[in-house]
């Protein structure tokens, strides 16, 4: 559990390596950019080297009393707070080349049902089974709980990964916003998220911002020989620089992706969903990722707003949206640009 386990992001390594080698420690950190491309794991490092007394060269030991704690999951001041299908405790999982981390997560020590939420908030998405449940007001009090709770001898750093921060409900935001202004002594907040642009501006402008970027050919290349996995162009290709996408499609299975065709695309869906609703959601949006990789070949403007627009129909997709009216809203908008080139 080192920094030398991540592949790539070389530039972020070296200046968190910086900070948590020096008494330059900023108490909030935003990690942004694509998901599935190592910045869970990197905030898990971080977190292993804030706590560290024997760090060398900002690079966690790996055999103290604080690094030995989060391998064995007993380290009382390193938590996750992040989604949860279960209103059980449960913990998160990060793979250090096969390796297994799991740090417990930080969900209310009394869930209530979710008609009981906040008005102002509710912290679940209509889906059924599936649904993507939210991050609530009530996870970030508890998160204040934590906080202020004296650790034991050995443990004095206390470090909370905001995992998925775009999830957070606007009470929850405004909540972690006043601990943000005012964190206990060695209180460390590690924010992670796919979407800055869904957080306030007051919560990112109250953080050390640390942009990560997809991976490239070569780092993509690494990942696959480190973890044995055969991948095809293709396979490489729709990942866009994301192990994590790589992964999530190499399960899939059965590979067959068509071109992406409009006339074409709500027949293959409805085939698709006809066998396992699951299995189809995954495919179209291994499908779309196939189409966005086509426009990230351009470097126009128009090509740009095209990549976005299909990245926030994933994103539906992947929180149970209609597939019909995801994907031909998304047809719309992107013939919109195509029209306005003819005027």
């Amino acid at each position: 559990m080192k920094f030398s386990d991540i592949i790539g992001h070389s530039k972020n390594i070296e200046l968190l390596k910086s900070f948590s080698g020096s008494g330059r420690r900023p108490h909030a950190l935003l990690f942004t950019g694509s998901d599935g491309i190592g910045k869970r794991k990197t905030a898990v490092v971080f977190a292993a080297a804030l706590g560290c007394p024997q760090s060398d060269s900002g690079e966690p030991c790996g055999r103290c009393i604080s690094c030995v704690g989060i391998k064995n999951q007993i380290h009382p001041g390193i938590k996750f707070v992040a989604s949860s299908r279960e209103k059980t405790n449960d913990n998160i999982q990060v793979d250090f080349s096969g390796s297994i981390i799991s740090v417990p997560n930080v969900v209310p020590s009394k869930a209530k049902d979710t008609n009981e939420e906040e008005n102002s908030g509710s912290n679940t998405e209509s889906g059924g089974s599936g649904r993507t449940v939210k991050l609530n007001i009530r996870q970030i009090r508890e998160l204040k709980k934590h906080c202020y709770l004296k650790s034991p001898s050995g443990y004095g750093t206390k470090v909370f990964i905001i995992d998925d921060a775009s999830q957070l409900s606007l009470p929850a935001m405004n909540s972690l916003l006043k601990i943000l202004e005012e964190p206990p002594p060695d209180t460390y907040m590690i924010l992670i998220t796919s979407r800055e642009e869904a957080l306030l501006p007051t919560i990112v402008s109250r953080c050390q911002r640390v942009e990560f970027s997809p991976l490239n050919s070569d780092e993509i290349k690494k990942f696959t020989e480190l973890y044995g996995i055969e991948a095809s162009e293709e396979l490489i290709e729709i990942s866009s620089g994301s192990p994590g996408k790589l992964l999530k499609f190499k399960n899939m299975g059965d590979f067959d992706i068509p071109p992406l065709q409009a006339e074409q695309v709500f027949e293959t869906a409805r085939k698709w969903a006809g066998r396992d609703r699951a299995g189809c959601l995954n495919k179209m949006s291994a499908l779309l990722e196939k189409e966005a990789a086509f426009f990230r070949k351009k470097v126009d403007k128009q090509s740009y707003r095209k990549v976005e627009l299909i990245q926030d129909a994933i994103d539906s997709l992947e929180k149970n949206a209609n597939i019909d009216l995801t994907v031909s809203s998304m047809f719309l908008k992107m013939a919109g640009l195509d029209n306005s080139l003819e005027y």
